[in-house]
């Protein structure tokens, strides 16, 4: 297939090298590449590519990013995907703002990240690496996608995954959510150490409403049983 790429941006990407690029593809699309060394048999379909497969199957979830096509190269697989015009991740939107995101704006983008998680979970991809530099937001319209299916970032794992215990599916998502929504509010992380994680030292560092501090502190909870399901979270108190 032809292809006529420029590259406008590098990009790092679970400690892989990868690069960001526009090619001409029935418009704009995001091109990322990554060593096939990393990633699996030539026989073999790469488990990032199989994964988006699931999740961008018909019909889809408009806080997914598309899959649009995959290839290998010589050296690298690469794999396009659609382009989301004029957005950042949302670590680096928080960062951008003169002041903390308002309840209102981040209840808002909070309901899309979890509703695009829930269609993960019903296609049946466990997402092991939800946090804010995995979610774009596109700057004028707030709408927010999910991307990168790859490996955890553990200063967003629970307590249990932390220990190396054995942990399940959603209550693991739920923790990362909260972590997620926790950051968003505050502007960092509720715990610096994995020391912190196990003995679960954290304070809310930011003066919130008492619906927003409960939702926080029950995906936040130190036993997985006590964790909301995906379900429960959308019919809080605090995004209803």
């Amino acid at each position: 297939r032809d292809i006529t790429a420029t590259c406008f941006s590098p990009h790092m990407g679970d400690a892989l090298p990868s690069q960001l690029n526009t090619i001409k593809y029935s418009g704009n699309v995001w091109l990322w590449s990554v060593p096939t060394f990393h990633l699996c048999l030539p026989q073999e379909i790469p488990e990032e590519v199989s994964l988006m497969q699931l999740v961008c199957a018909e019909p889809t979830n408009p806080g997914i990013i598309q899959l649009l096509d995959w290839y290998r190269g010589p050296r690298e697989i690469v794999i396009v995907m659609e382009l989301m015009e004029s957005s950042v991740d949302l670590s680096q939107f928080v960062k951008m703002q003169r002041s903390p995101l308002s309840e209102t704006q981040v209840r808002n983008i909070f309901r899309q990240i979890v509703k695009a998680v829930q269609h993960c979970h019903s296609r049946g991809v466990f997402h092991r690496d939800i946090k804010p530099k995995n979610i774009l937001i596109q700057i004028p319209t707030e709408q927010i996608k999910l991307i990168d299916f790859g490996s955890g970032t553990w200063l967003y794992a629970p307590p249990e995954c932390v220990a190396r215990k054995s942990y399940a599916a959603v209550p693991t998502t739920v923790w990362s959510l909260g972590v997620t929504l926790y950051m968003i509010l505050c502007g960092h992380l509720p715990f610096k150490t994995s020391d912190e994680i196990i003995k679960y030292r954290f304070n809310i560092t930011r003066d919130l409403s008492e619906e927003c501090e409960d939702l926080i502190r029950q995906c936040l909870s130190f036993s997985p049983k006590w964790r909301p399901t995906l379900e429960d979270i959308l019919v809080h108190q605090w995004l209803c």
